[in-house]
C-alpha cells in the first residue's frame, strides 16, 4: 500500500541518510518481525486497521501495525504489543 508521507516538509534524504546508517549487527539475531491484520466489516465494507509509521523507513506512511519481536518474547506477545 503506498502512501504519501505525513509531513511533506520533510526532507526527501532523511530516509536516504537513515539507511545509509543503519547497521542490523546492532540487533539481536534472528531478526524476526510481526504484523498485525485487525479486520472488520462495517456497513457492509471491509475495513482494515493501519497506522502511520512513526519512524523510518518510511516515515508518515500508512502500514499495518507492528514491530520486531524481542529476542526471548513470543509471537503473540509481540503482536499484543504492536
Amino acid at each position: 500500500m503506498t502512501s504519501s508521507p505525513a509531513s511533506p516538509d520533510l526532507p526527501p534524504d532523511d530516509e536516504q541518510a537513515f539507511l545509509a546508517s543503519y547497521d542490523a549487527s546492532e540487533f539481536s539475531h534472528p531478526s524476526v518481525a510481526v504484523d498485525v491484520a485487525l479486520l472488520t466489516v462495517d456497513q457492509g465494507r471491509l475495513q482494515a486497521l493501519l497506522v502511520r509509521r512513526a519512524e523510518h523507513p518510511a516515515l508518515g506512511q500508512w502500514a499495518l501495525p507492528g514491530g520486531f519481536v524481542g529476542i526471548r518474547e513470543s509471537l503473540d506477545d509481540a503482536a499484543a504489543r504492536a
